[in-house]
């Protein structure tokens, strides 16, 4: 028999929430509502516990639309027929459990039910006062208060959000029990999608704002990860001195293809794609790794042309390493630790240190005449760099992640002033640039794809963290199968997605954990977003004059920029390397890596005479080898484990 029911639901703040809902629940029975952070869950619960009146439809209950009856009516049923279980506990804390309990008791005309407070585990805690209670008794006081008073319709609001995994099967049970003990029904909110299984019915809210909401959150997300997206093509192309029209075709598709890489993660196209706002863009792990091998191609006599086939056809293989390692995860976690993820980050980070420092004094140009290091180009640098750190310490989260776009505008507008910005490049373009893949042809060298390789290992690693972080952020499970099946996707969306960058001709792509702080600061998940972010990514990579316009932005802009997010990426390093703690064995791996890969930087020649040079002149290569193989020869090491704040003896 039907209990209760939504029709045709709709409700709004300054948006459209949501519209057009329809559930029901029959006695005996359950449903949940799961979603996002922000799609109106619990607005929706308040709706059919007649707490908020919906702007659109109605609520039935006992054969009656409930905003049609009057206040007494209504609040009879909220007395008598409804219990509501809210994610606050709101009781009173002057009062001891069983007082609080009592209180519901009386004013519903029922008795304690001593099952339930056995059931609960709380019944050796009635005479407690509330504020001595941990948080989970007090959830558990608060179920009780509501089921003693024996509703028609339990309404519960994350009742499980402050419990331990064990606690919250057991009161959910206790949950369970009551609804077809009593002939009553439960509507639960969730976004645990395990607990939401257990139900009968389950409904899930989608978070799609209107239009005009959509493209300001989309435009959000792009001032997080513009910069970051169209620099490491910008920088790629400076280091190897490629012509103007090749970089910006490296820096449209850039845009291309993080749009439909975008497209293809947040839809979620049977097992591809995390379903989450997942936002891709360029890898900035490769700048290192294609600038020293595309340094290495040009010293073997190769031109352009040649070298970028061979660049990218190492990249287009090595991307497929990442979709089939979507199913392997639990596997490479063993190979892969810590220590060896921090070691390679930290040496991504230090390789490309070098870089950022070169485009501080003007760039590889300015190498060649003459120019570097001017006073023209330090001051240019330092203004950004200034402009950068200032945002940063700024409160405003928005303001703090849009530092480093701001500090290049500044940077931008000052080189003007200055005369430093060529125009001539923006002259005699086509009006679109359409995508041609394997523009520069299609070649492979195994020596470059088992250094690629390496690094493409450590961005599946990189992925998982980000995608975790991401449902985090959302709302959604970040444990159990369903995350699992998930996460999955999202790995192999991000194989799948570097795969078709690299064959457009960009540099490899992978999920930005920008964004995270985006969904954080704006409480907004939609993946429906991820739409518009997508579609204007592509609208504006299409457009031969944006790719251009890019390389018209002097190197000190540049580099003023990047010594700060380089040296991130390798505090990053040491963050992870740090995350689990460090006994002797590790710091042993984690200094004899980085004393290689650094020595390498700095006199490549010194394994000249190797076969397979390439792969030990790489400084990230080289750390990263040998973190990898110590790892696994290395007896382990029982000692405890020390963090930032202890002394190790060395």
């Amino acid at each position: 028999m039907e209990i209760l029911k939504g029709v045709n639901l709709g409700f709004a703040y300054d948006y459209t929430l949501f519209e057009d809902v329809n559930l029901s629940v029959n006695a005996g029975g359950s449903c949940a509502i799961t979603g996002v952070s922000g799609c109106g869950k619990s607005t929706i619960l308040h709706i059919l516990s007649t707490l908020l009146r919906p702007k659109n439809g109605e609520v039935i209950y006992g054969g009656k639309s409930l905003y049609d009856l009057s206040a007494n009516e209504l609040l009879r049923i909220r007395r008598f027929d409804f219990g509501i279980i809210f994610q606050a506990h709101y009781l009173f804390k002057g009062f001891s459990a069983h007082e609080n309990i009592e209180l519901a008791s009386v004013l519903s005309a029922q008795k304690i039910d001593d099952e339930i407070l056995a059931n609960l585990k709380i019944d050796s805690v009635m005479n407690q006062k509330v504020g001595e209670l941990s948080g989970g008794q007090q959830q558990r006081v608060s179920i009780a208060r509501v089921l003693c008073k024996k509703p028609r319709v339990i309404f519960a609001d994350e009742p499980t959000g402050n419990l331990d995994k064990q606690t919250a099967n057991e009161v959910m049970q206790t949950l369970f029990n009551y609804i077809k003990a009593n002939d009553a029904a439960l509507v639960l909110v969730t976004h645990d999608n395990e607990l939401a299984q257990r139900c009968d019915e389950v409904y899930r809210l989608e978070d799609k704002p209107p239009f005009a909401n959509a493209l300001l959150s989309a435009v959000t997300h792009l001032l997080a990860i513009f910069v970051p997206m169209i620099t490491p093509a910008l920088i790629v192309g400076g280091a190897l001195k490629l012509p103007s029209e090749m970089t910006a075709y490296l820096v449209s598709m850039a845009m291309v293809a993080s749009g439909v890489g975008t497209y293809l993660q947040v839809n979620r196209f049977g097992p591809v794609g995390s379903g989450l706002l997942s936002i891709q863009s360029v890898n900035f792990s490769f700048v290192g790794v294609m600038i020293a091998l595309g340094s290495g191609m040009k010293e073997q006599g190769m031109d352009t042309n040649a070298m970028m086939s061979s660049l990218l056809g190492v990249a287009f293989v090595g991307a497929f390493l990442v979709a089939g390692s979507a199913w392997l995860l639990p596997y490479l976690k063993k190979v892969i630790t810590p220590t060896v993820s921090g070691v390679v980050v930290m040496m991504i980070g230090l390789s490309l240190i070098s870089v950022a420092i070169t485009e501080f004094g003007g760039g590889f140009a300015a190498l060649g005449n003459g120019t570097f290091g001017s006073m023209q180009n330090i001051g240019l640098a330092a203004v950004v760099l200034l402009v950068v750190l200032v945002f940063n310490c700024m409160k405003n989260p928005l303001l703090r992640m849009s530092g480093i776009a701001v500090g290049m505008v500044a940077g931008y507008i000052a080189a003007l002033v200055m005369g430093m910005v060529d125009f001539s490049v923006l002259q005699n373009l086509p009006a679109f640039t359409l995508p041609v893949p394997f523009k520069y042809g299609f070649e492979f060298h195994w020596t470059a794809f088992f250094v690629a390789g390496l690094v493409y290992l450590l961005s599946i690693f990189e992925a998982v963290g980000d995608l975790t972080a991401t449902a985090m952020v959302s709302g959604e499970d970040y444990e159990g199968e369903a995350f699992r099946r998930r996460l999955r996707g999202g790995v192999l969306a991000d194989g799948l997605v570097s795969v078709i960058a690299t064959a457009l001709g960009s540099l490899p792509l992978t999920t930005f954990a920008q964004n995270n702080g985006v969904i954080q600061m704006t409480g907004v998940a939609s993946h429906h977003v991820g739409k518009f972010i997508a579609a204007i990514l592509v609208l504006l990579g299409l457009f031969p004059v944006v790719g251009r316009a890019f390389t018209t932005i002097p190197s000190p802009v540049i580099g003023g920029a990047m010594v700060l997010m380089f040296g991130l990426i390798t505090v990053a390093g040491v963050r992870i390397l740090m995350s689990h703690g460090i006994n002797r064995r590790e710091m042993v791996i984690a200094a004899t890596s980085i004393g290689l890969g650094l020595g390498v930087s700095f006199k490549p020649e010194v394994f000249g005479q190797l076969p397979l040079k390439e792969l030990f002149q790489n400084p990230i290569c080289m750390g990263g080898l040998a973190a990898l193989l110590m790892n696994l020869v290395m007896p382990d090491d029982n000692a405890s484990r020390v963090y930032l704040s202890d002394d190790l003896e060395v």
